[in-house]
């Protein structure tokens, strides 16, 4: 449920709302420091775009809300920095991916974590790929430091920011 993100209730109902209403962007920026539930977020959104019941929600039941949680559903993929960097050739692949049709629904998505460990040549095929994104394909990208991004990427994402969790989340997490 969208209620469980209640340190981060406003960017949960702005993407609550854009799938109820079907107005998904074609690429949100998720920014906040480590720890505010950004990939959490990620992994939760991408569940409740695939979710059969397609009410919004994810119902964490489904046979694609489990393959997202597993990790195993072909329309998702996700990038992370190799040796702390993401290259060209990893962007590369995802847009070959990409140029195929989706197999187990019409969309596709990709959460690329630590989004600003882009080099210089990632940097300029992600521009790319995010200006000619095909119908159906939602770009998630993560960072705890936006500054680290080229203007020109943020300008062609939703940015939605993330607080820092407060001390009580933190020992309730630390509890569990």
């Amino acid at each position: 449920m969208w209620s469980e993100f209640s340190a981060q209730k406003q960017a949960a109902e702005l993407l609550h709302r854009s799938i109820k209403h079907n107005r998904l962007s074609h690429a949100y920026l998720f920014s906040g420091p480590k720890g505010a539930g950004k990939k959490k977020m990620a992994k939760y959104l991408t569940e409740a775009i695939f979710c059969l019941r397609q009410d919004g929600d994810s119902c964490g039941e489904c046979k694609n809300c489990r393959l997202i949680e597993e990790g195993n559903h072909l329309d998702v993929h996700w990038v992370q920095p190799e040796r702390n960097i993401i290259r060209k050739e990893q962007i590369k692949d995802l847009q070959k991916k990409f140029s195929y049709r989706a197999a187990e629904s019409n969309h596709k998505v990709y959460i690329m974590e630590e989004a600003d460990k882009m080099n210089q040549e990632a940097t300029n095929a992600l521009l790319k790929f995010l200006e000619e994104l095909p119908a159906g394909v939602v770009a998630i990208l993560l960072t705890s430091n936006i500054h680290g991004l080229l203007p020109t990427i943020l300008s062609r994402c939703q940015i939605i920011s993330f607080n820092a969790p407060s001390p009580e989340a933190i020992t309730k997490q630390l509890e569990q």
